[in-house]
């Protein structure tokens, strides 16, 4: 836990805002994230009082996040000592793709308890004891509740559950018999998984009877003619991960965790080749599980449309625990130079990803500082327009956002909502503005992406077509009752577009 403190500094001193947290700033509504098929996400909330609470928000997502990775290495090392739980806690929970959990701090709780239901449920269906319909029914409820809390969590079940495999080929002694034995004690694991799908699709299917809307915007299912390009693509996609600078995570901490990596793999194959039986087959076998291993933490792809391969907070829900796994190989290895080599890929590891994780937060409270500066700017331009009446209330309509403070950073590979986006919410212009000062009174607020009140946008389009964008003089103006803003001379089409559209 101070570990995670000192990492994650910044956002625990700071507590910058995204821009979907400056909309939970006065309180989490009672069924955020039920739209989006996250139903048990305000059960979590209960811990905090459905509000966003500075430290207490963060300690939470700290402690359930250390716990699932220590809770993963259980799962592969029962018999492993404080050491190695150190070190799986602190590589889960300290990946700089983590980072990405706490731009949403209202939804920090739900991406890492989800994580910790399923490596509980896994733990539960494997290990079911004396009362085994209870486990696994145990089980299934667990991973429901991971699936409805955040439905990428299904990541983190099928890595660790393939690390599992992986360790249960490795101690394989090459008899068929055996390798038979050990698929039917996996399948009542695979069942649960299966039954906890079906339950939750079922609660999905209760939305509309229940007058809920539900839009599964992260979580579209592809068509099952396009399967095989999908597995395809996927396979590709989760391997180029292994080697692609991406935003915050530099390239070197891409080296060091590929040297994690290949050398893990390399240790677990050289004691795959003392096995007395079918030496040949072990191998084979062994060498294509740890090539499905990148793929198994990305499999929400295979059902998912979603084409975000490298967004930070899958990766830290899959593949997170592929490099925990590997490293973990090392440290427990019997061979004390292979000890030592995990050692020091973990001694170099650390502060590399401290620094990474550093960065990205001190650039997101400069983000946001910039931000509310910019805001502040336009909301006394507002003011100071002659016509502007403080007593009357007004409609708004925005055009584009405020530029980025991150949009000229150089950075090689896919980035971060960090680095595109501002404290502006698209789906609710004008809301910060609002927050910001409550002397503006403000009405219906839309921008080029709602689809409502035509004579609005038709005023305001008409308004914007010779004016520049801000900061020039003319970009903020009032006609009648609208004070219309115009940040980016892009969205005019965009605009016109919907329009006309909204005209037909």
């Amino acid at each position: 836990m101070l570990v995670n403190i000192l990492v994650y500094f910044f956002d625990f001193a700071q507590f910058p805002l995204g821009d979907h947290d400056v909309g939970y700033e006065d309180g989490i509504p009672l069924l955020s994230g039920g739209r989006a098929g996250r139903w048990f996400t305000p059960f979590l909330h209960l811990l905090s009082g459905h509000v966003q609470v500075p430290v207490y928000t963060q300690l939470l997502a700290f402690a359930t996040q250390i716990t699932a990775g220590m809770g993963a290495v259980l799962l592969w090392r029962p018999k492993a000592k404080a050491w190695l739980l150190f070190v799986g806690g602190i590589v889960i929970s300290c990946m700089p793709a983590v980072t990405d959990f706490y731009y949403y701090h209202y939804m920090a709780l739900a991406f890492t308890a989800s994580q910790l239901f399923m490596v509980l449920a896994l733990h539960a269906s494997l290990k079911p004891g004396r009362h085994r319909l209870l486990s696994y029914a145990l089980a299934v409820v667990l991973a429901t509740c991971a699936l409805a809390s955040y439905q990428s969590s299904i990541m983190t079940w099928t890595t660790c559950f393939w690390g599992l495999v992986l360790i249960k080929l490795l101690e394989w002694d090459g008899n068929l018999s055996a390798l038979y034995v050990l698929c039917k004690a996996l399948c009542p694991t695979l069942l649960c998984l299966m039954a906890a799908c079906l339950l939750y699709a079922i609660s999905l299917r209760l939305y509309p009877l229940l007058g809920l809307s539900l839009e599964l915007y992260q979580f579209q299912t592809i068509a099952f003619s396009d399967l095989p390009q999908r597995l395809w693509e996927l396979a590709r996609q989760s391997w180029l991960h292994l080697v692609v600078p991406q935003g915050f995570m530099s390239l070197w901490l891409k080296i060091l965790l590929l040297c994690a990596l290949a050398r893990g793999a390399a240790a677990m194959l050289s004691r795959a080749v003392h096995v007395t039986q079918r030496q040949l087959l072990k191998v084979s076998i062994l060498i294509v599980a740890i090539a499905l291993f990148p793929v198994a933490a990305k499999s929400q792809f295979l059902v998912s449309n979603n084409s975000n391969w490298y967004l930070y907070r899958f990766l830290a829900m899959g593949l997170s625990y592929v490099y925990s796994f590997f490293l973990l190989t090392l440290l427990a290895d019997s061979k004390t130079p292979i000890r030592n080599a995990g050692l020091l890929l973990f001694i170099l590891l650390l502060p590399c990803m401290a620094v990474n994780c550093l960065d990205q937060q001190i650039r997101h409270v400069r983000s946001t500082e910039h931000d509310l500066a910019v805001l502040n700017r336009v909301i006394g331009r507002i003011e100071s327009l002659p016509n502007f009446d403080p007593d009357k209330t007004y409609n708004l309509v925005q055009l584009g956002r405020t530029k980025s403070y991150l949009q000229d950073t150089p950075r090689v590979g896919p980035l971060t909502p960090l680095s595109s986006r501002t404290i502006s919410q698209a789906w609710n212009p004008g809301f910060e503005l609002w927050l910001l000062s409550k002397y503006l009174k403000l009405g219906d607020r839309l921008n080029e992406e709602i689809q409502k009140r035509p004579d609005l946008m038709e005023k305001a389009l008409h308004f914007a077509r010779d004016k520049q964008a801000f900061p020039h003089q003319g970009s903020i103006g009032i006609v009648d009752d609208t004070i219309i803003l115009i940040f980016d001379r892009d969205a005019i089409p965009t605009a016109e577009a919907r329009l006309k559209t909204l005209k037909q």
